[in-house]
């Protein structure tokens, strides 16, 4: 008897640790949403100035979504005295070699790529993760930025011009896919912003 009691007993602590358990994590979560959403914005508005001509609209505020291949994509116009001097797409692969690889890829009003910032990914330290400073930086077969190819881009391996991270030639792809996303939601973008004046 005492056996089943005991049995009991360590199923009801076990129960209510994990009552306990859940509902300190359901506390905290929603306790931190706020301000880790808040930061995230900041980060985002933040990108934005940094990589943007000066604009004097809410990129934030103003922001439209587009889905695409079943993705809700988010591109931030970005405006000075209502002419469209800019706008970023908040793009992703879903195909790098550790996973998704989120980017925010910023253009001038004639599609140039101007700058972009990787947002999250868990490619290999090292490798991978240097996507950043690769395809960034001075005058080179990898550098994107200045790119007016309309999502064209492709790495040497795949017969393109694009030189892939040493090592890291699945990452390089994920990334320049990332790129193209961007360049033919912007140009669908601009295209509708066109229509829509005239």
């Amino acid at each position: 008897m005492k056996r089943v009691d005991s049995v009991w007993r360590m199923i009801a602590v076990l129960g209510l640790t994990a009552l306990m358990s859940g509902v300190l994590l359901g506390f905290f979560h929603d306790l931190t949403a706020t301000p880790i959403a808040q930061a995230s914005a900041r980060r985002l508005s933040e990108s934005l100035r940094e990589m943007m001509p000066a604009f004097s609209n809410d990129p934030l505020a103003d922001a439209a979504r587009m889905c695409v291949d079943g993705d809700s994509v988010t591109i931030y116009p970005c405006r000075n005295g209502g002419k469209l001097v800019g706008a970023a797409v908040e793009s992703v692969s879903h195909n790098g070699f550790g996973g998704d690889i989120r980017m925010l890829v910023c253009f001038a009003p004639d599609g140039a790529v101007g700058g972009f910032r990787v947002l999250g990914h868990s490619e290999t330290p090292g490798l991978g993760a240097k996507m950043e400073e690769w395809f960034n930086g001075e005058p080179r077969r990898s550098a994107i930025v200045g790119y007016a190819g309309g999502g064209q881009l492709k790495v040497g391996a795949d017969g393109g011009t694009v030189d892939a991270i040493t090592g890291a030639t699945i990452t390089s792809r994920a990334f320049v896919e990332a790129v193209n996303r961007a360049c033919d939601i912007f140009n669908r973008y601009r295209n509708e912003q066109v229509e829509d004046r005239s």
